[in-house]
């Protein structure tokens, strides 16, 4: 298959989203765009999100090894903190990794449906999956809108949507 004469695949346009999606996640970060301006909120959605565990992880060790040889003002805490106050990340219905890594998405994680995609799920399909990987109706919640709500109201009690 190709585009403008470039050869490309599936696995090439999944590996070009995440690419992009970690060049801004590492930029946003290191630059200190959340210091600057703190109530800012961002989503990385369109990316999957089964790469955000290891470049946070990237992102920590660099900054520490390398924080004396920045010509940016230090950073008030690690990035992967940064991106826990401040960001989430989107889930497809048939994305079973985040599902199986609970404790690391509890609080960022939340579910986008690519519902105007010719392969777009519905909510029924991310139940099932996080179902299959045995996550609690409270996980589930957080997954389909608790995180959502709370990253746009932050003072707001919101209700079980999963039953």
């Amino acid at each position: 298959m190709t585009s403008a004469d470039i050869p490309h695949s599936f696995l090439t346009n999944v590996q070009n989203f995440q690419a992009e999606a970690s060049v801004w996640v590492v930029s946003a970060l290191f630059s200190g765009l959340f210091e600057r301006f703190p109530k800012l909120k961002a989503a990385v959605f369109e990316a999957s999100s089964t790469w955000l565990s290891f470049v946070l992880d990237e992102c920590d060790k660099y900054y520490k090894l390398y924080r004396n040889e920045r010509s940016f003002p230090p950073l008030k805490q690690l990035p992967s903190e940064t991106f826990f106050e401040h960001c989430m990340t989107g889930f497809e219905g048939d994305e079973a990794p985040p599902s199986r890594l609970p404790e690391f998405y509890e609080n960022i994680l939340t579910w986008s449906s690519d519902v105007y995609h010719h392969d777009g799920d519905d909510v029924w399909r991310a139940l099932e999956t996080m179902r299959g990987c045995g996550l609690s109706a409270e996980r589930r919640d957080k997954f389909l809108g608790g995180n959502a709500r709370r990253i746009q109201h932050p003072r707001r009690r919101h209700s079980s949507v999963s039953g």
